[in-house]
């Protein structure tokens, strides 16, 4: 799966073993996805909509922030996602319409993140410090440094 975030506020989700795979009923064909425009191609038929299990490709609502940096959390069911506005935002994987939880506290953008291990990240914010992050429960560990500019 590859996830690719953008300045739109959207998240997209490719199931790259599909793709360009002709014939399957999970196929993604790259040339058919505008980067300019991310929706997926129109539905088959009436009453068929397009889903993951058809297109191999899925998008978030626009979650009104930017989306800066992606980290898998609890043994892959939880997509973290750090904000523009300094928020963590999280998705259970699989369900990519709106996000199921978010940690605010950040005084800045959140342009990094680094897994430390299922329930804890490391976070690069634009403020120039380094926090260590506790999810789900949710609890600022401490900040471990920082810089200037």
């Amino acid at each position: 799966t590859l996830f690719a975030s953008s300045g739109d506020g959207a998240l997209s989700i490719f199931d790259v073993r599909y793709a360009n795979r002709k014939g399957t009923t999970r196929s993604v064909v790259l040339p058919d996805i505008d980067p300019r425009n991310p929706k997926p191609p129109p539905p088959q038929s009436k009453n068929q909509k397009p889903t993951w299990e058809t297109l191999g490709y899925s998008q978030s609502d626009n979650q009104e922030d930017e989306l800066l940096s992606l980290a898998l959390l609890k043994n892959s069911s939880k997509l973290l996602c750090g904000t523009q506005q300094g928020i963590l935002s999280l998705f259970s994987y699989g369900q990519w319409g709106d996000i199921s939880d978010r940690f605010p506290g950040h005084p800045q953008s959140i342009d990094a993140l680094l897994k430390i291990d299922e329930d804890t990240v490391l976070t690069g914010s634009s403020d120039g410090l380094v926090r260590a992050v506790q999810l789900l429960p949710n609890s600022l560990l401490g900040v471990l440094g920082g810089h200037d500019g």
